[in-house]
This record gives C-alpha cells, sequence and structure tokens, in this order.
C-alpha cells in the first residue's frame, strides 16, 4: 500500500512538471523555405509547400521521370521495373506499359492524341505507345546528315508540342535539344547552351591559337539536362552544370526570354511549368525552387539527407511534376518513392493573386496580395502588384511607395512621371511667371547699373573681401575651371591655399559624399548604406585619398619632384573642385528626373569624375613640375604603390590574427590545464 502511494505520488509531480514545463513535442517541416527579400537577398519565410504524403508500392523501383495527364493519371518511368507505370489521385495502379520493350525508360510524357512518348536511354531510341499500352512507332537515331554522324543519341527527356513535335534531351547532345517531327524524321536542334571558358581557358586557347595549335582544346557547352512545355507552347529548360543561363524559357525562336541572373543553383536537373504561370526547379542538392513568369524566385523549400528516411526528405531526387490543382510530386530514385507535397493557404493565395496579375488584371489582383502581404510584407511581388494596382487606379503617390517598397525602379520611374506630369500641370504657369520675373529683375538691374552705375559701392565691396583670405583661397575653386594650369602655380610658388582652407574643403568633400549617399534620388541610389555601414564607407574613402596623397609624395620625391607634401595636400583637394562645385546639384537633380532621362545623371556625373581625374593629373604634373611621359609614369607608380601598400596591410592583417589566435589559444589552454 506504501508502495502504491509512492508510485501514484510520484507519477503526480511528473504531471505536475510536464504541465508547468512542456516539451516542444510539435511537428516541424524536415525543411525550411526561403524567398528574396525586397534587398535581394535569401530569407525565411513562411512554409510554402507541405509535405503531404509518400506515394509507395511494390511496383516502384527507380523512378525516373514523372508526367500528370489532363485526366489526373500520373505516369512514371520506371528504369528498376523497365516500365512506365500509371497511376491514379490515391496512388493505385491501373496500368504497366512497355514491359518487354523498354530497357531503361528515363523520360514520359503525353502528345496532343493522348499518345505516350517514352524515351529510353539504353535502348536508345524514342518509344510511342496507345493510351491502353500498345506499340505504335519508335524512333531511333536520325539518319539526317544535318544531324551528324558522330552526334551521340541518348534521349533522357522528352516533350511533345500540340503539332506532335518531339523535343528530345539527349545525354551529351551539345548541340541543344533534338527536334523530330511527328514522323520521326530530325528538324534541327532548338535552343542549344552557349559554352562557358574560364579566363585560364581563354587564355590558353589564344596561345595555342597563335601557334597553329587548336586540336584537343574546344569548348563545348553542356548537353541541357531537363525539359518540360507549358500549354502556350514555350519550351523551358535546365542544365546540371551550368553558372550563366541554366534556366531557360524558350520562344519560338530558340531565344532565352528570362534574364542571365535567374537566381538559382548550377545543379539544377528537372523543371516544369505550373498552372499559375509559375515554374518549378528542381536540383541534385534536394531543393525546390518556384518562379513567377519573369523568373522571379517566389520559394525554395527541400532537404537531402542519405541517412534518414522522412516525409518530404529525399535521398536521389531526380524529377519533379505539378498537379493542376499545384501540388508537387518529386521522384527519389533510390528510396523508389514519389514524395507528395500540398500548398500552404498563404500559397494558394499567392497563386491565385499571381493568376490575376499575370492576365493583366491588376486591381481585381488586389485583395490577394494584400492577404499575402498580411502573412509576408517581405515578398517583393506582393508589393509590385499591389502599386500595379494603385497605379491602375491612378493612385500615384500610393504606387510609388508600393514599388519602393519592392525596389522596383521601373514601377517607381512610371509613377513618379506621373506625379511629376501633375505637379507640372498645376503649377507651370507660376513656374513660368517667377522665372520670367527674374529674367527681367535681373535685366533691369543690369540696365539701370550700366546708365547710373548705381551698384559700384557693392561691387568695390566685393572685390575687396574676394582678395583676402580665406574668400580667395575658395574663390580659387572656381579659377580651377578656367585656369587650372595657373592655379597650381598659385597653389606651389605664390602659397595661395593654406593647409586650413584645404582641410575644410576636405571636410567638405566628405559632407557632400554623406550627403549623395543619403539623398541621391531612389532610382540612382547605390545601395551602399544597405549593405555597409556609413562608418566603413567613410573609412574607405579617407583611407583611399589619404594612401594617395601620401604614395603621390613619396614616388615623386624618389623621381625628383618638386612638389612638398603640403603640396600635394592642398593641390588634390582643389583638383576634386568638379566634385565639390556640382556634387550637390546633381544630387538634386537625381531627385527630379525618371529613368527616361537618366542619361542626364548618367552624363553628367561621367562628366564630373572625368574631369577631377584631368585636373588631378594636371597637378601631378606642375606640383612637381613633370614633363608629360614623366606624369603618366608617375600616375602609374602612384595607383601600384596603392595597391602594394594595401596588399601589404591585409597580410599583416592576417598576420596580426593568426598571433592573436595563437596567443588566445595558449591562455585558454594554461588556464585549463592549471
Amino acid at each position: 500500500m506504501i508502495k502504491c502511494t509512492k508510485s501514484l505520488k510520484l507519477f503526480l509531480m511528473l504531471l505536475i512538471l510536464m504541465i508547468m514545463f512542456p516539451a516542444n513535442i510539435f511537428a516541424t517541416d524536415a525543411y525550411k523555405t526561403y524567398t528574396i527579400s525586397i534587398d535581394g537577398q535569401e530569407i525565411e519565410t513562411q512554409t510554402a509547400y507541405e509535405a503531404s504524403t509518400i506515394l509507395k508500392n511494390d511496383y516502384l523501383q527507380r523512378p525516373e521521370n514523372l508526367y500528370i495527364a489532363d485526366d489526373n493519371l500520373m505516369y512514371v518511368a520506371d528504369s528498376g521495373s523497365k516500365e512506365i507505370v500509371v497511376f491514379d489521385e490515391s496512388g493505385k495502379k491501373t496500368n504497366s506499359i512497355g514491359k518487354g520493350i523498354l530497357e531503361k525508360p528515363t523520360g514520359v510524357t503525353i502528345g496532343p492524341d493522348n499518345q505516350i512518348f517514352v524515351a529510353d536511354s539504353a535502348k536508345e531510341r524514342v518509344y510511342i505507345f496507345s493510351k491502353t499500352g500498345e506499340l505504335m512507332s519508335e524512333y531511333g537515331k536520325p539518319d539526317s546528315p544535318l544531324f551528324g554522324k558522330k552526334q551521340p543519341y541518348k534521349p533522357l527527356k522528352l516533350n511533345v508540342d500540340r503539332k506532335g513535335n518531339i523535343y528530345i534531351v539527349g545525354e551529351g547532345a551539345s548541340n541543344g535539344i533534338i527536334q523530330l517531327n511527328k514522323a520521326g524524321e530530325f528538324i534541327g536542334y532548338f535552343g542549344a547552351n552557349t559554352a562557358e571558358a574560364s579566363v585560364f581557358q581563354t587564355f590558353k586557347n589564344l596561345i595555342l591559337a597563335r601557334t597553329g595549335i587548336k586540336k584537343g582544346f574546344s569548348n563545348v557547352p553542356i548537353a541541357p539536362t531537363g525539359i518540360d512545355m507549358d500549354k502556350k507552347g514555350i519550351v523551358y529548360t535546365v542544365t546540371n552544370g551550368l553558372t550563366v543561363e541554366a534556366i531557360k524559357k524558350l520562344n519560338v525562336a530558340g531565344s532565352n526570354m528570362l534574364l542571365q541572373n535567374v537566381y538559382a543553383a548550377n545543379t539544377a536537373i528537372d523543371i516544369v511549368a505550373g498552372p499559375f504561370g509559375t515554374f518549378y526547379v528542381l536540383d541534385a542538392n534536394g531543393y525546390v525552387y518556384e518562379y513567377d513568369s519573369a523568373g522571379n524566385l517566389l520559394f525554395r523549400f527541400g532537404s537531402k539527407d542519405q541517412n534518414v528516411q522522412r516525409l518530404g526528405v529525399f535521398k536521389q531526387p531526380t524529377a519533379i511534376e505539378v498537379a493542376s490543382n499545384g501540388n508537387l510530386y518529386i521522384a527519389d530514385a533510390e528510396q523508389g518513392i514519389i514524395h507528395a507535397f500540398r500548398p500552404t493557404e498563404f500559397t494558394n493565395k499567392l497563386h491565385e493573386g499571381l493568376v490575376k496579375f499575370e492576365e493583366g488584371l491588376y486591381v481585381e489582383s488586389e485583395q490577394y496580395w494584400q492577404q499575402v502581404l498580411q502573412m509576408n510584407s517581405a515578398l517583393s511581388l506582393a508589393h509590385i502588384a499591389v502599386g500595379q494596382a494603385y497605379y491602375k487606379q491612378q493612385e500615384y503617390k500610393q504606387a510609388l511607395q508600393e514599388f519602393k517598397l519592392a525596389n522596383d525602379t521601373d514601377g517607381y520611374s512610371q509613377a513618379f512621371w506621373e506625379i511629376r506630369h501633375e505637379l507640372l500641370g498645376i503649377y507651370i504657369a507660376d513656374i513660368l511667371f517667377v522665372v520670367l520675373l527674374v529674367c527681367l529683375g535681373l535685366y533691369l538691374l543690369i540696365f539701370l547699373d550700366k546708365k547710373f552705375n548705381f551698384l559700384q559701392g557693392i561691387k568695390k565691396l566685393v572685390k575687396h573681401y574676394a582678395k583676402r583670405k580665406p574668400f580667395s583661397e575658395l574663390l580659387l575653386l572656381f579659377k580651377m575651371f578656367r585656369h587650372p594650369i595657373d592655379s597650381f602655380y598659385e597653389i606651389k610658388r605664390m602659397k595661395k591655399a593654406s593647409v586650413l582652407v584645404a582641410t575644410s574643403l576636405y571636410l567638405l568633400l566628405i559632407a557632400e559624399l554623406i550627403i549623395s549617399l543619403y539623398y541621391t534620388g531612389f532610382l540612382f541610389q547605390s545601395n551602399l548604406l544597405e549593405r555597409y555601414h556609413l562608418l566603413l564607407i567613410l573609412s574607405i574613402f579617407i583611407s583611399v585619398l589619404g594612401l594617395f596623397i601620401m604614395m603621390n609624395y613619396l614616388i615623386s620625391t624618389i623621381n625628383d619632384g618638386e612638389g612638398s607634401f603640403e603640396n600635394v595636400y592642398t593641390g588634390t583637394i582643389y583638383a576634386l573642385a568638379p566634385y565639390i562645385i556640382f556634387s550637390l546639384p546633381i544630387t538634386l537633380l537625381s531627385r527630379f528626373i525618371t529613368l527616361n532621362e537618366s542619361f542626364l545623371y548618367s552624363f553628367s556625373t561621367q562628366i564630373m569624375l572625368a574631369w577631377a581625374f584631368v585636373l588631378l593629373f594636371l597637378m601631378i604634373k606642375e606640383i612637381h613640375d613633370f614633363s608629360l611621359v614623366d606624369t603618366m609614369k608617375n600616375t602609374l607608380l602612384t595607383l601600384f604603390g596603392c595597391i602594394m601598400a594595401v596588399l601589404v596591410l591585409f597580410v599583416l592583417y592576417i598576420l596580426v590574427n593568426q598571433v592573436v589566435d595563437f596567443v588566445s589559444s595558449v591562455i585558454q589552454e594554461v588556464m585549463v590545464r592549471v
């Protein structure tokens, strides 16, 4: 009785502890979901797809490819059982195709007449079966001379367009996708990749070409590894191993409609077009990427682990397919299973909004995007869609804010143009009147001064102060534009520029840099402040400027230059007069122009910097009294000296870090042992 009472008390105590301190025993996904933030960085977001089930039975051994037909039947190319296995929506086997005919089926698709097309890499043939599984045709290697006798023909994946033309991804088919017509005749290559060459490869080919040795060093493009086609006939391909244009969306002419900087891995193995204007990419590392029609990444999720068998975790992913309801199916060859994923409520809302958005119904899609933003305010695509909705409703200020949040410069420029157009329409008459009034007033002032000379006292006062320091030193900045050589002569020989005023101008230069970083128009911002701290930017700027001054003085001294350190210090800041004078006006200009007038900003910036560089060159020549050749040599040596100084400092930094780590580890070891 006593033992029973003690056991009961112990049980009650454990129960109370469990209630007070509950364990974290909740279901979590075996993978994380990521998206691209507004600043272009990958960030974690809420789950987009949930692993729902696994299709597994005795019939599947090594699934290589999937295809879901319009009647929702799933066709699986199974190289293990050497057949095409057909499943219904519940995962029940309904048919088996190609048994005894196929050797290694690696690709399957459905043609326009419900014919089943199968790629067999082992037999190097394409087989065509009827809906019931009867063999209708088979196509081997094309005998056309255009195909090439030495070209390999090992079909891996395939797709068929509305006319019955077959698009085949072949192993080693570096010329591109193999095209056969309905009768199996070769009609050409399509969407070939470009060869990527490293710097070393390019240099080696250049050297060997000059010696006449070319054989064995040709750079062959990588063959595509995956293919799909949407209902509009647009072909999608992926290539495992490419870093540029690994994902392609090809039009009828075979040109890629996506930008080259599509966010993707270089291990992509399969691709499928979705029902909502999106497309999905599967890579060899077990990640699934979903993109919108323009190639903007919506989600990345997935996981790969060789040592576990868990829902949603792959071992050897080989193919991806999507159903009409948005469910994803991913084949795992090593496990002999198919993983099924269903979209979450968040993803469903995004897809509903995306369908309206792709159709150009921006206003109708707004309600869906607003719900998406409530769930994830960092999704740039949602901000763009809401901005388009506001734009269509002529609510340009709200559209401007949304485009800015999405970092969409094109949309921002359009909305800003509309706002500026409205303001000009309201105030253009007042602006012209004020300008005319000012011009008339200046004309009358000049006319009356010429006649009555009533501004003589003011002119004398201005001339009097213009000759006194520090005003004369400041005015020397403007003389630099008209007579730069005379100005540097006055700085060197006549001491018309003091260190105090030069230091003040350096501080003004830094202040203008800060203003340009913060107040340059959104369309022309460099985003440096988003990537780096302001103090870091200023430290680098000041260090580079100081290093240039120091190196130029030291190298010029070695090369018998006449200029002192003070001359170089003051001359450098006066040579930067174009930046000091025009930086703020250009920054102000950037806030009033759109992308259509961007040449005004870029051209004026380039002129300002080029002008400053020319003045720096003249400064080195005049301050040190060099010839033109000596000036060029001195300039190059100065730049080389700056680079070497940075390298030395970097090496010292690494050495000091290693010494500090070593001393720290020794101290920790001594403390542990003592």
